[in-house]
């Protein structure tokens, strides 16, 4: 993977992992939409734009006519159980065999 980026409402609040999100500030990989603006549609079109994948619990159904059914294969779902992070497996191995391809 050769890029990552966060998109994010400027007014999204910040917890626990701030030193992180800074971090990531601090390299460009957060992209923070303007308030009163839709960020999904900034997270569509950025991954669109880029060929890239999208992580979030988000279906979209709003944005159906944004949200292609190319861009609906490229969507990863996760949960957290305690400390652990997980994606269906079915998911992630469409995102590996993905990776793999580009190399």
């Amino acid at each position: 993977v050769d890029r990552i980026a966060v998109v994010l409402n400027e007014n999204t609040r910040r917890n626990r992992c701030d030193q992180d999100m800074e971090n990531l500030t601090a390299r460009g990989l957060i992209c923070t939409t303007p308030s009163g603006r839709d960020d999904d549609l900034f997270t569509i079109q950025l991954a669109a734009d880029a060929n890239a994948w999208i992580l979030t619990r988000d279906n979209y159904a709003n944005h159906a006519r944004w949200f292609t059914p190319t861009m609906r294969r490229r969507r990863l779902t996760f949960a957290f159980a305690r400390d652990a992070f997980t994606v269906p497996p079915d998911e992630l191995h469409a995102f590996v065999d993905d990776v793999a391809r580009a190399r």
